[in-house]
This record gives structure tokens, C-alpha cells and sequence, in this order.
């Protein structure tokens, strides 16, 4: 590709491989079956959502689905990435692409995909929004079909802040007016249970419009084992918020809150300690994992409520972003983590045991030094595989001008993301696809 030569040298072309698999029209090579029971995929839930980047995946026994703006399929074996559309000649620019399914997050169970989006239909000449509802299509995105109703009425969600929905164990969890709720695959709304209502005051609708307060709550769902886990950044006592995380029973249809994110006097100042906000956090075996960048990798156990502090991370990276899975704690050097500053390092990963022991580095400067990367985004980890986004786009000057006085410019950027992956044993990097807006 072009501009894969342009950016890379032959430096970079030895250590880096690179393969793109266009869409095979008429027909997919994608297996079309995933194993499993619906179990939450927690390492597929850990990347940062952001505009026109890659939002929502799931695993296969085979490969992964991504979605942007298209649906994706990654080959685990031929690192290989595929557009999922099985019909014949499209160009996957039209609306009606098989590949455009728009989700706000998407699971694979026997042989379908599942995915939750909102329902335009043309109504009176109209194209209105009928509600929030799951479809389920073939692995080749071919045979839509409506699943189930997720909106008490059309369009009647007044939730603001974006709180994306999950599949867990048969149970779809999601939000609607800022009430979680629990309703099993395929049931009738009238079987939705109440999960947490967090008490938002009456009164915040002005001519229909709903009005922002700043305290919304904004959840971020999780699946372990047979409960079902949420995180608020939620008002305490003392008047301040911080990240409550809670769990749901469904067999017993409890709600309990469980943990707190601590104060600096119990673990020690991290970047984002005033807001109460936990840089990572994964829930599994009854015990929470929450990196504090500035701070260090910890373990909080749910049973006994005792904290202990697995690795001091800041002799390595002295901020950075973490990404979790079953079998390691990665943290990319970047920082300093405040949302205003400037970015630095993003060159190497680390790699830690969730006990905390130090297992090694990896090097991203084969990338970073050919293809000026200016921030990378952690999208998984699978095994010895590493997924991520380098984000290589260039800034233009974009528009200046004045307005009441006040001299005003805007910087513009065009997008050029590229998908790589890293074999974490080897060290090696493959270039999978380029994303250019």
C-alpha cells in the first residue's frame, strides 16, 4: 500500500509485517459458529470509546468483530482483517451495506451476532426513531432480524450520557432514563427487573427538552460469574463523587453495593484522585484489579474488603494507560494522564502477572520512530495477542478568524489510524488495516 511505504522504512518493513484481506464479494472465509455459554467477555470491554474510533468487539473461537463505521472481522491464525458483508459486489458505501449495522455494543453466540442499536423506520414520510432495540445477524452480517424492544415506549429515553449496554448469561443489561435494568434475550419488556434507580430529582424536563445538572450518572456494566457488576461515580457522604461499583444478583434479584475507589490516604495520590475516578478496573474471581496511573497496580478483595498494593508501576512508566485481561496487566507508557496536557512516551508496553510480578517489556519504537505516531489506543488482549490503534494523522491549521474582538483559531486533523497487533512472545508487530477519514 502507498502509504504504508510512506510512512514505513525497510527498518521498519523487517521487523513489521503487513496484511489487509479485502472483502471476499459473493462469499466470507469467516467461521460460522462461536462456542461458549454468553459469559460477559471482559478483555474485549476494556478500550477507551472515542469519536470515530473502533467502539465495540467480541471474540470468536476464531477470530474478533470490531466495528467503525463498517463491521470487521480479525482472523486470529491469518492476521488478517475482512469486511463483514455477504453481498455480492457492494462497495460498503451505501446505507444498505450488510456491514453498516451501527451498534452501541455486540456480542457472538452460537452461530449469530447480537448487537443493540436505535430503529429508524420510516413513519408518514418520516424517519423516526421507534427506540433502542437487539438484532441478531448471520456471522456474515446477512439476515437481520429484530430480536427484542429495549425503549418502555419509542423514543421515550431520556438518558443523556452515553451508558452502553451489555449481554451477560442470557440477560440483556441496560440503561433507560438512567435506570438500569435486567430483561432475559428475547423476553417481553414487561419482564425487565429494576436493577439500580439512582433517584435523579423530578422536574428536569423544560418544554420536553431534558436539562443537564452535571450529576448524571453515567454506568459502565460488567459480567463475572454468575453476577452482574456496575460502576457509578456516585455522591457519598460527605457531598463528594466518587466510583461506587455495585453487583446484581439475577437469581436472587439483589442489588449490593460493594466498593468504593479509596482516598489518597488509604493508597496513595494518583492523577485522577480529586475526581474519585479509577483509571482501569476488571472484576474477576471475586476480587477487583484497578490500576491508578501515577500510582501503581492494586488488588481489593470483595470477601474481606483488604487492599494490597501488587506493583509500584511509576519506576517504569511514571503515568500510562492499563488494559486487563485474565493473564496480564499491560500499561502503556503515555502521560502525564490529565485530560489538558501533553502526551509523552507512548514507545513501550510493560507487561505484569495479575499478582503483580513484572513479566517484560515491549518495545512500540519500530512504529513510533517511522510513522510518527502521535498517541496509541489500547483496544485488547487475547492470549499472547495485543490489539491496538496508532493514531498517525497530521494536524492542519485548519480555520482562523475574530469574533467579538477575540482572534480565534481551529486546529484541524486528518485521521490516519492504523490497526496493528503485537505477538507478545515475539515482539513482533503486523500492520493489519488503515482507517483514513
Amino acid at each position: 500500500m502507498k502509504t504504508a511505504k510512506r510512512l514505513l522504512t525497510a527498518l521498519l518493513a523487517a521487523l513489521i509485517t503487513f496484511s489487509l484481506a479485502a472483502c471476499d464479494k459473493g462469499g466470507l472465509d469467516i467461521p460460522m459458529s462461536r462456542g461458549g455459554d454468553g459469559d460477559f467477555q471482559k478483555n474485549m470491554h476494556q478500550l477507551e470509546k472515542e469519536l470515530n474510533g473502533i467502539s465495540y468487539l467480541c471474540e470468536t473461537d476464531t477470530g474478533f468483530y470490531f466495528e467503525r463505521t463498517l463491521l470487521y472481522y480479525l482472523d486470529k491464525e491469518k492476521k488478517q482483517v475482512t469486511v463483514v458483508c455477504g453481498k455480492p459486489d457492494c462497495d460498503h458505501k451505501g446505507a444498505d451495506c450488510n456491514a453498516r449495522i451501527g451498534p452501541n455494543n455486540l456480542w457472538a453466540m452460537g452461530d449469530k451476532l447480537y448487537f443493540i442499536r436505535n430503529d429508524y423506520q420510516m413513519v408518514n414520510g418520516r424517519d423516526m426513531n421507534q427506540g433502542k432495540r437487539v438484532f441478531s445477524v448471520n456471522m456474515d452480517a446477512t439476515g437481520l432480524k429484530r430480536v427484542q424492544d429495549l425503549d418502555f415506549e419509542p423514543d421515550g429515553d431520556t438518558s443523556i450520557v452515553r451508558s452502553d449496554p451489555i449481554f451477560h448469561r442470557g440477560y440483556v443489561y441496560f440503561i433507560y432514563s438512567y435506570t438500569l435494568y435486567a430483561v432475559p434475550l428475547g423476553a417481553d419488556l414487561k419482564e425487565a427487573r429494576t436493577v439500580y434507580d439512582p433517584g435523579l430529582p423530578e422536574g428536569q424536563q423544560t418544554g420536553g427538552i431534558v436539562q443537564m445538572t452535571g450529576n448524571e450518572p453515567g454506568y459502565t456494566l460488567w459480567g463475572d460469574g454468575d453476577y452482574m457488576y456496575f460502576m457509578v461515580n456516585a455522591k457519598q457522604s460527605d457531598g463528594t463523587y466518587r466510583d461506587t461499583l455495585f453487583s446484581y444478583d439475577p437469581e436472587a434479584g439483589e442489588t449490593r453495593k460493594l466498593w468504593v475507589v479509596p482516598t489518597a490516604d488509604v493508597v496513595g495520590s494518583w492523577g485522577w484522585e480529586k475526581y474519585g475516578v479509577v483509571n482501569q478496573w476488571y472484576v474477576t474471581d471475586g476480587s477487583v484489579y484497578f490500576f491508578l496511573s501515577g500510582n501503581g497496580l492494586w488488588r481489593y478483595d470483595l470477601a474481606d474488603g483488604t487492599y494490597e498494593k501488587l506493583a509500584d508501576t511509576t519506576d517504569r512508566a511514571e503515568y500510562g494507560k492499563a488494559i486487563f485481561s485474565d493473564d496480564y496487566m499491560i500499561l502503556l507508557n503515555n502521560g502525564p494522564e490529565l485530560r489538558d496536557a501533553t502526551y509523552t512516551g507512548e514507545d513501550a508496553l510493560y507487561v505484569y502477572k495479575p499478582d503483580g510480578s513484572f513479566v517484560k517489556e515491549l518495545s512500540l519504537k519500530a512504529l513510533t520512530d517511522t510513522a510518527a505516531v502521535s498517541g496509541i489506543k489500547l483496544l485488547f488482549n487475547a492470549g499472547d495477542l495485543l490489539c491496538f490503534v496508532a493514531d498517525a494523522g497530521t494536524k492542519t491549521a485548519g480555520d482562523s478568524g475574530s469574533m467579538g474582538g477575540v482572534d480565534f483559531s481551529i486546529t484541524g486533523k486528518l485521521t490516519h489510524d492504523i490497526l496493528c497487533c503485537l505477538d507478545m512472545e515475539t515482539g513482533e508487530i503486523t500492520q493489519l488495516m488503515e482507517f483514513t477519514d
